[in-house]
């Protein structure tokens, strides 16, 4: 009986831990559109990406996606590459990385990719020892949209029209 009563108590133990440590936590929240979409940012530990919801009236879950953070350690001896969420204009908001600006607009309940900004510091023989900045940028192609939970940079790069320039 005693060991039976042990057994049952360590189930328990083990299933709160295991509760406890598969939770996400949220690490950033904004909300838009005068509080009607509520955007976070969570993750469950330092190796895993984060993910990213956006509720309507903070019940109705439009869309998630897990592919767009990176975790906190993947971005190796720069750091975390996740800056911050930001609000854009009208339904729009910001997801600010390391060298990378991902703007999404809510519309009709959808959550849209408007823009992807990459820049970078180039510096070479031709520059004088001035900093020159790249900029590639994409965008949607014929107004087809990439959605929030179909997000990746592999879908990016193939469905979104790429233009590079420099400063």
């Amino acid at each position: 009986m005693e060991n039976l009563l042990i057994k049952s108590n360590l189930i328990v133990l083990i299933f709160i831990f295991s509760s406890f440590y598969s939770q996400e936590k949220k690490l950033d929240s904004i909300t838009i559109n005068n509080g009607k979409y509520y955007i976070y940012v969570q993750e469950k530990n330092d190796t895993i990406n984060r993910s990213i919801e956006v509720y309507k009236n903070k019940n109705i879950l439009l869309s998630t996606n897990k592919n767009i953070i990176p975790c906190r350690n993947c971005g190796g001896i720069n750091g975390d590459p996740y800056i911050s969420i930001e609000q854009g204009e009208n339904s729009e908001f910001v997801i600010n990385m390391d060298n990378n600006l991902i703007t999404f607009s809510i519309s009709n309940n959808r959550v849209l990719l408007v823009q992807s900004k990459f820049f970078n510091k180039v510096e070479n023989k031709k520059s004088r020892g001035k900093v020159i900045v790249k900029y590639i940028i994409f965008s949607p192609r014929n107004k087809q949209y990439i959605y929030l939970e179909d997000y990746s940079q592999e879908k990016l790069e193939r469905q979104y029209q790429k233009k590079v320039y420099f400063n």
